[in-house]
């Protein structure tokens, strides 16, 4: 018998097949882990804003922008120095309930009122607190834990405002808002959304019906 390489039996090269095979498998095996992942709400994929798929969310549930204050929301209390001192101004939250006050033609307007005052049971933010015990009881329109938010006329509520940005504005609390404020009572409390915007010149006001606070809106 002959022997040399021309009596070697042919062998197939298989090593570069078997890797693409095995590279095959491993995308598959991890793509089926990974949809079952998804599926089972273990992992938000999320594109932009938007989830893909989430079951641990309950899609029945509302959420309202009033539910919530953003931390960018907080009250500043600070010291600007000169005349001014001391100023307030951003947003809060505060619970409580509004009492009544029948205040008769005399300073600081010659007008008879109903004045209509927030008792403040709680406030989300120290500095707004800081803010209205920085009073003392010398202001018309703020007194120990509570604010004026207006005049009551018939059912809604109308108050001025003054600020560096919008100077002297008048404002009114109408519809459902109005309704839930005057409503409100100790034992049936309501919380608010306040904004206070920025008063640096304070000046005297000729009106009963004034607010420290700019925008008002109950939490619904």
């Amino acid at each position: 018998m002959k022997k040399g390489k021309d009596m070697m039996l042919p062998v197939k090269k298989t090593g570069k097949g078997l890797k693409i095979l095995v590279v095959i498998l491993c995308i598959l095996v991890l793509g089926l882990i990974g949809y079952i992942l998804i599926d089972k709400g273990l992992v938000n994929i999320t594109f932009g804003n938007k989830v893909v798929k989430d079951n641990n969310i309950n899609t029945d549930t509302k959420i309202n922008d009033t539910d919530v204050i953003e931390q960018d929301k907080d009250f500043i209390f600070e010291d600007i120095g000169g005349d001014s001192g001391s100023v307030g101004y951003g947003k809060a939250q505060l619970k409580g309930y509004i009492q009544i006050e029948h205040v008769s033609a005399e300073q600081p307007s010659y007008e008879e009122v109903d004045l209509v005052w927030f008792n403040i049971l709680k406030s989300n933010d120290t500095d707004f607190n800081n803010y209205l015990n920085s009073f003392d009881n010398s202001n018309y329109f703020i007194k120990k834990d509570a604010i004026s938010i207006g005049c009551l006329d018939n059912n809604k509520i109308i108050y001025s405002n003054d600020s560096d940005d919008k100077g002297l504005q008048s404002f009114e609390i109408t519809g459902e808002d109005a309704k839930l404020i005057l409503d409100s009572k100790e034992e049936n409390p309501i919380t608010l959304n306040i904004e206070k915007l920025k008063l640096t010149s304070g000046r005297g006001v000729d009106t009963k019906c004034y607010s420290h606070l700019t925008y008002i809106n109950v939490v619904k």
